[in-house]
């Protein structure tokens, strides 16, 4: 008589519930007391299947330490469209960047990253129309997309400091971007993206003043010459805009900051007199409305870091920490952000 014994995992019933509690403690907090306490209070909800409720408490001593941990779900082989290959694409270029800058880079993470980088350029590639711009199906479809191409140029001119970037096809890109600046130095939106999440909070909105600012950091990132402290006609468009929305003052402020334009510290006082200011944390609250989501929020504070830094990192050193604490407040358990 055959038998056969196997082991049989069995999971509660009902829906898997998380909830994420963070904080981000400088060792500076623990000199002078402040900030280096926190209590959370748990309550497991009425309805919780019984004995299917669980903690855990992690303590790291680096910011990004729960995100590298889980380097599985946010390092991918590059695959699909235009659109689905640069969001697989990109991820490896700014963890081979954080990973080299705190000395944490490893033989088989670096191999793993560039691999992941090449083949994913060479897809990309795939995409690129005759006249140097991306769209998601390439010359299949009726035109380049000017989101797309500045994304896609922004992360290639990034992408060039570990792999081997063909310098002419940036220069084309670059070309036909610039060729869709209107008389009043604003860029028009010409071509589609299929994932608007993709844009974050350009999504939804009717001005082109988002989408200009984005291009010219695109354009700055890149290397790109074309915008000065002597000239820059897409400052211009900038500039002539009166929208107190965050999100919108968040990129105007780090396209005038990368610019080098004096313009860029008031924008950003106009953001940061917006802002919601707690003892230990600062942050800004969107409208509601299209593609203003608590990721919006993550990646409007994200870019006031990157201005603060840019303009200047001593004088907003501990503005931007306050910013940063509660970016790290956003994270789940596994160390990811809200998408954009």
């Amino acid at each position: 008589r055959d038998s056969l014994i196997k082991p049989i995992k069995v999971e509660a019933e009902g829906f898997l519930r998380e909830k994420t509690w963070t904080k981000y403690i400088c060792s500076k907090d623990f000199e002078t007391g402040e900030d280096s306490l926190e209590a959370w209070e748990l309550k497991t909800p009425l309805t919780i299947v019984e004995g299917s409720d669980r903690a855990w408490v992690t303590a790291v001593g680096d910011l990004l330490a729960l995100s590298l941990e889980n380097l599985g779900h946010l390092i991918r082989m590059p695959y699909g469209c235009g659109e689905q290959n640069m969001v697989n694409f990109v991820p490896n270029i700014y963890i081979l960047q954080y990973l080299k800058a705190s000395n944490q880079t490893t033989t088989e993470s670096t191999q793993k990253l560039l691999n992941f980088m090449k083949t994913g350029y060479q897809r990309e590639l795939l995409y690129r129309r005759d006249n140097g711009s991306y769209s998601a199906f390439g010359n299949a479809d009726d035109s380049g997309s000017t989101w797309l191409t500045a994304f896609v140029l922004k992360s290639f001119g990034q992408a060039q400091d570990f792999i081997l970037i063909d310098k002419e096809g940036l220069n084309q890109t670059s070309l036909w971007l610039k060729s869709q600046q209107m008389a009043d130095g604003c860029y028009t939106s010409v071509g589609k993206v299929f994932n608007k999440a993709m844009k974050g909070g350009i999504a939804g909105s009717d001005s082109p003043v988002p989408l200009t600012a984005y291009v010219m950091i695109s354009l700055l990132e890149a290397g790109d010459e074309s915008c000065s402290p002597l000239e820059c006609p897409a400052a211009k468009c900038i500039q002539a805009d009166t929208s107190r929305d965050p999100y919108t003052l968040a990129l105007k402020a780090y396209a005038l900051a990368l610019a080098k334009l004096p313009e860029a510290e008031t924008v950003f006082q106009q953001l940061l007199d917006q802002a919601i200011v707690a003892k230990n944390s600062t942050h800004w609250e969107l409208p509601q409305g299209p593609g203003k989501s608590k990721a919006v929020a993550v990646e409007t504070a994200g870019y006031s870091v990157m201005t603060m830094m840019t303009l200047d990192p001593k004088k907003y050193e501990q503005q931007a920490r306050k910013v940063v604490k509660w970016i790290t407040a956003q994270r789940n358990g596994q160390g990811g952000f809200y998408s954009t």
